[in-house]
């Protein structure tokens, strides 16, 4: 059976600032996301940037969080299979709802870290 993630689907649901900066691109990416009760995320962009809408349009997944251990997972899918892997930890773990910081990994199957991400 499948792990019970509600407890930390029901407190960390709602809307989060994701700022990602990986190596090969050099940049931030700036974007908010709506983490859903469901269990699943979906994002927007602000603004007119074309590139912020493509990634925001390609950021979409599923999401986990251990009520226990307090580790935050954001899984991006494409064609139904994970490819891109956001794993972090509170920044204060007394203060779980306040900001989460972690890395970026790209692969299924033999992930590599291609970057860091903080979630606010």
């Amino acid at each position: 059976p499948e792990p019970d993630f509600a407890r930390g689907r029901q407190s960390l649901r709602g809307l989060w600032r994701l700022q990602r900066t990986c190596e090969d691109e050099g940049d931030c990416q700036d974007i908010v996301v709506n983490l859903k009760a469901s269990g699943t995320f979906t994002a927007t962009s602000q603004g007119d940037d074309e590139a912020m809408r493509a990634f925001a349009e390609k950021l979409n997944g599923r999401w986990y969080c251990d009520g226990e251990d307090q580790e935050l997972r954001l899984a991006r899918f494409e064609r139904q299979s994970p490819v891109e892997w956001y794993t972090g930890m509170p920044a204060d773990r007394d203060a779980p709802l306040s900001r989460y910081a972690g890395h970026v990994t790209l692969g299924a199957h033999e992930p590599e870290w291609i970057g860091r991400f903080t979630l606010a």
